[in-house]
C-alpha cells in the first residue's frame, strides 16, 4: 500500500512529538470556544456554541493548519521534484481543495453578513462542513508533522552517515599516503 509505505520511517516518538505540538496548536488556537462562553455567562449572555460556528471561524482555524502542512508537504517532499508518489499528490490536492473551499465559505459568510440582502445564508451547510473539513486538517496536520519529524531524522542520519564516510576516507587516504613514503 502506497500510504503505508510513505509512513515506514516514522517511529512512535514521531507520533508522539506530532501529536503534542498538535494538541498545543488545537487548545490555543479553539481557546474562543471554551474561554468565550465563560466570558458570555459572566455577562450573563445566553449564547450557543452554534454561535462560534456559524460565522465561518473554522474556516480560518483550518487555513491557518492547512497553511504549514502544504509548507511541509512542500519542504520535505519536493513537489518541485520528479519523485513525488501518488499519495503526496493526492495528499496536496486534497489541501489545495480543502484551502479553496474554506476561503470561499468564509468569503460568502462575509458578504451574506455584511448587510447585503442579496444573499442568504445557509448556516447548517457552513456549520457542517467548516467543522468536516477542520477535523481533517487537523489529521492532515498530525500526519504532516510526524512525517517532518521523520524526515528531520532521517536527515541527521543521512548526515552523520556522509559524515562519518568521510573521515573514513580520509584516515584510508593518509594510511595509504603513510604506506608509500
Amino acid at each position: 500500500m502506497f500510504i503505508i509505505d510513505e509512513f515506514r520511517h516514522t517511529t512512535l516518538k514521531h507520533w508522539t512529538d506530532a501529536f503534542c505540538l498538535l494538541a498545543v496548536v488545537v487548545v490555543g488556537s479553539l481557546s474562543p470556544l471554551y474561554i468565550g462562553p465563560i466570558f458570555l455567562e459572566t455577562l450573563n449572555v445566553d449564547f450557543s456554541y452554534r454561535d462560534f460556528i456559524d460565522h465561518g471561524e473554522f474556516a480560518i482555524y483550518s487555513t491557518a493548519l492547512l497553511t504549514p502542512a502544504l509548507y511541509l508537504l512542500y519542504k520535505n517532499r519536493g513537489l518541485h521534484t520528479r519523485g513525488i508518489s501518488l499519495f503526496f499528490s493526492l495528499l496536496f490536492l486534497l489541501i489545495i481543495i480543502f484551502l479553496l473551499t474554506s476561503i470561499v465559505i468564509f468569503a460568502a459568510v462575509v458578504a451574506a453578513t455584511v448587510g447585503n440582502e442579496i444573499f442568504s445564508l445557509n448556516k447548517e451547510f457552513v456549520r457542517v462542513w467548516t467543522v468536516r473539513i477542520y477535523c481533517s486538517s487537523v489529521v492532515i496536520t498530525l500526519m504532516m508533522n510526524a512525517l517532518d519529524n521523520a524526515q528531520g531524522d532521517l536527515d541527521t542520519f543521512t548526515g552523520m552517515r556522509s559524515e562519518n564516510q568521510n573521515k573514513l576516507r580520509e584516515r584510508f587516504a593518509s594510511n595509504i599516503g603513510g604506506n608509500d613514503e
